[in-house]
């Protein structure tokens, strides 16, 4: 490839034969070392970015970008569907009018349908508990625009 610059072998290669001595090929190798740095960090930067362009919001890529920067080895986290349930009321506070409704379960105001979170990523606690800002951060990069989440502990 083209950015595959071997930096030691350039500086060889434009110095004169007479000027090849050791202390002068140390001198340039010593001015070059920064330029290597630099390059270096670029194909780092290029490594980064090419990974970001492969990962996207499916939930697939989704799933593995997370497990790649969080649970490598044993693979945990997943991403489900959010929970969406129909709001029940009992009656409104200026009626004043109870009712009987039965058997009834109680949601969390995240799992209602107006205000219900559209996926859940269920991680292990561990990760939870030590890296939960960098797990919203990496949520937030890869999820679509409008789609809300929670971070569950398994």
């Amino acid at each position: 490839m083209w950015f595959n610059i071997d930096f030691q072998k350039l500086v060889l290669w434009f110095l004169p034969f007479k000027l090849r001595k050791p202390k002068n090929v140390a001198l340039l190798s010593a001015i070059v070392a920064v330029l290597q740095q630099i390059h270096g960090n670029w194909l780092n930067k290029r490594e980064r970015n090419l990974y970001l362009l492969a990962h996207n919001g499916q939930t697939c890529y989704f799933r593995k970008a997370l497990n790649d920067a969080f649970d490598n080895e044993l693979r945990r986290i997943e991403i489900v569907n959010g929970n969406v349930f129909e709001a029940v009321y009992i009656f409104t506070i200026p009626e004043q009018q109870p009712q009987y409704l039965g058997k009834i379960n109680i949601y969390g105001a995240e799992d209602n349908a107006t205000s219900a979170v559209d996926f859940i990523v269920k991680v292990p606690a561990q990760i939870v508990d030590n890296r939960l800002i960098e797990l919203r951060a990496e949520i937030d990069y890869y999820r679509q625009a409008g789609k809300r989440f929670k971070i569950e502990s398994t």
